[in-house]
């Protein structure tokens, strides 16, 4: 058999470069019930945590692991044609820091009008705020975008107690709404974003069940909605969110990511 050759469908130039964002949120003093977490990334390992897959601490190293990983999926599956390259900031702290909790960017019972205007408003603000604190990153060299932020998404909320949690998704806006970097010549019109953890909502039951079905992995999470920037549909039932093509598919239910015992 004739060895594949690479892609030769016209593409930017830089459509193997992405871009990732690390982003986290005001602090919350308190727990808010409706949201996962306090707003900041778990930078300390977790010795309750029943596996070493997905475990914290979740840095930087962490999600440069899971890109490295990522990078070799779409290698595979591509027969050798696409070779991503990838940039993980800030560089010297853990995250940008958005100027409010992440229960604002998604508020319980939220219309769907003021729903779509906070998560433009949340892809605005990361990349402004990125730009704005790291002169050095060069928005331009990259074809793709990559938002990581701090807390668990509202598509892996077992218990459906944490509306608040900000959904895993592919966003694109249209003109008018784009975001101007690098000094106002280049313009950002979509992104992904994924979050630090889809873990959540462990219970056990007695001194030896645990039910373990809250424990899942990012980087399926992350190939499906990479899968979105590279043109991939889904392949789940996007109604009724079963599967359609199976479950092995990483645009069908396969980018859920849940860990199975």
């Amino acid at each position: 058999n004739a060895k594949p050759q690479p892609l030769t469908q016209a593409k930017s130039p830089n459509y193997n470069k992405v871009l990732v964002l690390l982003i986290d949120f005001q602090e919350e003093t308190t727990d808010d019930p409706a949201s996962t977490g306090n707003g900041k990334f778990q930078l300390e390992p977790d010795p309750d945590y029943l596996y070493s897959i997905a475990a914290p601490p979740h840095n930087r190293e962490y999600y440069e692991t899971n890109m490295e990983a990522m990078r070799h999926y779409y290698l595979a599956v591509s027969s050798g044609s696409y070779d991503l390259e990838y940039d993980v900031w800030p560089k010297t702290q853990a995250a940008y820091t958005l100027p409010n909790p992440m229960g604002y960017y998604n508020p319980p019972g939220a219309t769907g009008e003021i729903f779509l205007a906070r998560m433009e408003e949340y892809f605005q603000t990361a990349f402004t705020l990125a730009d704005s604190i790291d002169p050095l990153i060069n928005f331009a060299d990259y074809g793709h975008y990559i938002i990581i932020h701090a807390g668990s998404d509202w598509q892996h909320d077992v218990n459906g107690d944490s509306p608040s949690d900000i959904p895993s998704f592919f966003i694109r806006v249209g003109e008018g709404k784009e975001v101007l970097v690098d000094g106002g010549t280049h313009r950002i019109y979509n992104a992904c974003n994924v979050p630090a953890t889809i873990s959540q909502d462990f219970s056990q039951s007695g001194e030896s069940t645990i039910y373990r079905s809250g424990y899942g992995a990012l980087n399926s999470v992350l190939a499906h909605e990479f899968g979105h920037s590279l043109g991939l549909v889904d392949l789940y039932n996007v109604r009724s969110f079963q599967p359609m093509v199976g479950i092995f598919d990483i645009m069908d239910s396969g980018g859920s990511g849940i860990l199975m015992d």
